[in-house]
């Protein structure tokens, strides 16, 4: 029971991610892996949104834990960590720093 309420949490925090309704796809993701706290793919697009909102420190975290969960090759969070560990992605971030 509790693993379907955290797929409905999941597929309402991925709806409005999709809507780009950011703040409310954090609530409902939060929710999902609230009630299941195994459930990866939800970690994955909390991370996303954390993501978007440039909060790459979050993001990594998140994924991170999803890693921790499921570490198969099929988990995208290894990617995402990957791309946020590369030279050129942090190069950019420096600029970005600097420049605010």
């Amino acid at each position: 029971m509790l693993k379907d309420l955290s797929l409905a949490y999941m597929l309402e925090g991925h709806k409005c991610l999709n809507d780009k309704k950011i703040n409310s796809a954090i609530l409902q993701l939060e929710k999902a892996i609230l009630f299941d706290d195994s459930n990866w793919e939800a970690m994955n697009l909390l991370g996303l949104c954390f993501y978007t909102l440039g909060n790459f420190k979050e993001a990594k975290s998140i994924w991170s834990r999803s890693l921790s969960v499921n570490s198969k090759e099929n988990n995208r969070a290894l990617n995402y960590c990957n791309t946020l560990d590369e030279d050129e992605f942090q190069a950019i971030c420096n600029s970005y720093n600097e420049a605010l």
